[in-house]
């Protein structure tokens, strides 16, 4: 690639042909504010704050989309650049609402930067006030127009994501961001990926909080609570915990303790047991049932059920990871609680960098005769909320260990939400037998995929979904590190937060091995089909039942 020859603020730079003036000056530490531009999202200039002056050019252009060509002279904060970016941001602001203090946002959001960078003190310009009602339908996301400032960004998310839920309707001042065609979000094309939650900069979307019935149960003298956690989950804590990774685990168990959680389990728990029922799975298929798709991840199935119901049958019957992880650990303590006469019922919460999450654990499928497996889904962010009200401080804890009988000693099964993780796993346990068994294992066809895009490409293509044994996706791009849940928002910082997945999943936890887990007494009250369930294409009447 050919090289030109510019300068920025007077400095004279050299940069490679076709990047953008924004890449350009990242590149070389100047920083120029955006608002709607992500480097791993469609850059399209919408927003305009990261408009820059070009010497002899009578109007400003947008950094982000504007081209370097040799011999450009480029101001990024002229006197006419900075009132321009001013006057941008106060427009936006003249119609927004004035909740900040109240906020999910605050502290967090975008314009709010914008403003501070500003110097904007006052409210120039009074706008008429959008109201629009809160869109409460899905148990997952929530969707709070007012708040929106058209950005784009959830647009291209979802696009990236290759759903298309969400899109521009109507013009002028009544023009909104929402489900294309449909009035809620339950009614959309929508799978509760979050995607469009990690990208939008001012809380119009965001996750369905789950705390205040989580804090109900935990200052509820007839209940115990118990705290699922998921590797991945605890990725989001790494930076805030002013800890090394060696310590984090233990340090987080003490922190749910404090909050008022009676049991900590490890995700990882249930990992063995799903493996173990996937492998057989897949297993004892016949050759014409396959590809087997894994059912790992709830928004893939919904995205089966809603798009393409002719896959059901490929899914697979084994529950989640989540939802086994309640059905053990529920069996377990109702079983004590039969023989030892305790009084006090069990809450579950799962702890998950995943919004979909939250829709598998309220279905209605997803219970037992009595009872649900999760009783309820905490992302990564809610779990920082908790942390922070209740003052927790890492460097003043001292690590302890999970919750006995579930502590797993494999750990690194936690893998099972990376990319190919899965797929390693079962290879693995199938070249096993031939160790074992002293068999040759069949040859496994697997393809393994992170990002719902990816995935509806290879749903669409014959050759790919024919020629496979095995399709392992997890919706979210790079796995569950990057869920709609997670406090991730850099994509570029990613291979920090993954190299800490893989440090962690593979470090030892003291105890017993999950396979040994299943005494007598905890087989007693499970039954045969106990880690299956099976879906349909009639997802609206489940969620109109959950919504009931």
């Amino acid at each position: 690639m050919t090289k030109v020859n510019l300068s920025i603020n007077g400095i004279a730079i050299e940069a490679q042909s076709g990047q953008t003036i924004l890449e350009t000056a990242k590149e070389n530490g100047i920083d120029i504010p955006t608002l709607c531009h992500m480097n791993h999202l469609f850059a399209s200039g919408n927003c305009r704050i990261c408009v820059v002056e070009i010497v002899g050019k009578k109007k400003l252009v947008t950094a982000c989309t504007y081209p370097v060509t040799d011999g450009l002279e480029i101001l990024t904060h002229s006197d006419r650049v900075r009132r321009a970016r001013k006057t941008l941001v106060e427009l936006l602001l003249s119609n927004h609402p004035d909740d900040c203090l109240f906020c999910l946002k605050n502290g967090e959001c975008d314009i709010q930067d914008l403003a501070r960078e500003f110097g904007i003190r006052e409210r120039r310009f009074t706008g008429k006030r959008r109201e629009y009602p809160v869109d409460l339908s899905s148990v997952s996301l929530e969707r709070d127009p007012n708040k929106c400032i058209l950005c784009g960004r959830c647009i291209d998310a979802c696009l990236s994501q290759g759903i298309g839920a969400l899109n521009y309707m109507f013009r002028g001042f009544d023009t909104l961001v929402g489900p294309f065609n449909a009035t809620e979000l339950y009614d959309s094309e929508c799978v509760f990926c979050g995607q469009c939650v990690l990208t939008c900069p001012t809380g119009a979307l965001r996750e369905r909080s789950a705390l205040k019935n989580v804090w109900t149960a935990i200052h509820d003298p007839g209940k115990k609570v118990a705290a699922v956690i998921s590797p991945a989950a605890k990725i989001g804590l790494f930076e805030e915990s002013e800890t090394e990774w060696e310590n984090l685990d233990g340090k987080i168990v003490t922190a749910l303790k404090q909050i008022g959680f009676d049991y900590v389990y490890d995700m990882s728990i249930a990992n063995e047991t799903y493996l173990e029922n996937i492998t057989k799975e897949l297993k004892d298929m016949k050759k014409r049932q396959r590809p087997l798709i894994s059912a790992f991840c709830p928004a893939l199935v919904l995205l089966i059920e809603k798009r393409y119901p002719h896959l059901i049958p490929y899914l697979s019957k084994i529950k989640s990871p989540q939802q086994i992880a309640g059905t053990l650990i529920k069996n377990e303590f109702y079983s004590r609680k039969e023989v030892e006469g305790m009084g006090e019922d069990l809450f579950v919460v799962a702890i998950r960098p995943c919004t979909a999450a939250k829709y598998e654990a309220s279905r209605q499928n997803m219970r037992r005769e009595t009872y649900r497996d999760i009783d309820a889904v905490l992302t990564s962010r809610e779990l920082k909320r908790m942390f922070i009200t209740t003052g927790i401080k890492y460097k003043n804890l001292t690590a302890t260990d999970y919750d006995l009988p579930f502590i797993n000693k494999r750990a690194k099964l936690g893998e099972l939400e990376m990319a190919n993780g899965l797929s390693t796993n079962i290879s693995a346990k199938f070249n096993s037998d031939k160790l074992n068994h002293n068999i040759s294992p069949p040859r496994l066809k697997m393809a393994s995929f992170t990002g719902l895009g990816n995935m509806t490409k290879v749903l669409q293509s014959k050759e790919v979904f024919a020629s496979s044994d095995f399709l392992e996706v997890l919706a979210c791009p790079y796995g569950c590190v990057c869920g709609g849940g997670s406090t991730i928002s850099d994509f570029e910082e990613i291979s920090i937060y993954t190299d800490v997945l893989k440090e962690l999943i593979n470090a030892d936890k003291k105890g017993i091995e999950a396979k040994t887990l299943f005494t007598p007494l905890k087989e007693a009250n499970l039954s045969k089909d106990a880690f299956l369930v099976s879906y349909s294409s009639d997802f609206f009447e489940d969620l109109f039942k959950t919504r009931s």
